[in-house]
């Protein structure tokens, strides 16, 4: 039995009303570990605890890290997640209570990664990445197959944000699956538009550094399958500021009582634009992917 949970996919009626468009939310954030997040190192333990792992280690300040203290707990496993030194007090309680072993070591993801491999190196234990393995974008299909059970028909367009791409690459998996020619929209914050920016400029970009609130979306640079994957035709990419960002966290929590995160409330404001790809669909899917690394006190940021 998958540790990830099948999620409701409800019609936003009163924003299909305004819009003229049939727009449904996909409601991740009513996963068990709070996000996506779990579909993908769900899968992925499950894996490695049939191997012998006992185990589970990551290097991750926010959504991956509960993931992997969910899935460590569900399946009887040891968690230990490295945080770097400016993580918040706020996710490592989270952490705590999910009963994983907290370490911080360095001022950035890279170098809390180091202090993570070297844990792994240990007997019986397995390094699982945030978002770059087959077996997580594996998992993370599965969202699209739930869409197959849930929806009257293919939509023309699925909304997600993107931070180092595992979601995204899930999702067109299964779309191939699924075999939609459904388009994606990829968001992505201003000061976290690795994706976008590679785009633009035809090759890969890294970031120098990771700005603004949006800090669950913080690759500097997305992983290589996910960028092979956004040269399709179906795919577009866009950037919103943080304030919209954070005024789709305000709107979600009004319509759907789920307190996310801005990475996710990127979606919901994207909703609202006025770009031709959205104005062309009749049939819109916005992933609501969830996140619980944002205290509600930022709301009044």
């Amino acid at each position: 039995m998958p540790l990830y949970q099948k999620t409701a996919c409800r019609k936003q009626w009163g924003l299909s009303q305004r819009r003229r468009q049939n727009i449904y939310y996909k409601l991740d954030c009513q996963q068990p570990s709070g996000s996506f997040k779990i579909r993908g190192i769900g899968h992925y333990a499950e894996q490695l605890k049939a191997q012998g792992v006992l185990s589970l280690v990551i290097a991750s300040g926010g959504n991956a890290g509960l993931a992997v203290a969910y899935a460590a707990q569900a399946l009887q496993l040891k968690a230990e997640v490295v945080l770097p030194r400016s993580s918040s007090l706020f996710v490592e309680q989270l952490l705590l209570d999910l009963g994983a072993k907290v370490y911080r070591s360095g001022e950035s993801w890279a170098e809390a990664q180091t202090l993570a491999l070297e844990l792994a190196q240990a007997p019986q234990a397995a390094y699982i990445p945030p978002f770059d393995h087959p077996m997580l974008w594996e998992g993370h299909s599965s969202l699209v197959k739930e869409l197959a059970e849930q929806l009257p028909q293919p939509p023309d367009l699925i909304l997600l944000s993107v931070g180092g791409g595992g979601l995204f690459k899930g999702v067109m998996q299964g779309l191939a699956r699924q075999n939609w020619s459904t388009k994606v929209l990829c968001l992505e914050t201003e000061g976290t538009a690795s994706l976008h920016q590679s785009l633009a400029a035809g090759r890969q970009i890294e970031l120098a550094k990771i700005e603004g609130i949006a800090s669950s979306l913080g690759a500097k640079k997305v992983a290589q399958a996910a960028w092979e994957a956004a040269q399709s035709p179906q795919v577009y990419s866009r950037v919103l500021p943080d304030e919209q960002a954070l005024e789709g966290v305000k709107q979600l929590l009004a319509e759907t009582g789920h307190l996310t995160e801005p990475a996710c409330g990127l979606v919901r404001a994207a909703l609202v634009q006025d770009w031709p790809e959205i104005q062309a669909a009749k049939d819109i899917v916005a992933i609501i992917c969830g996140g619980r690394t944002m205290p509600i006190e930022q709301l009044s940021l």
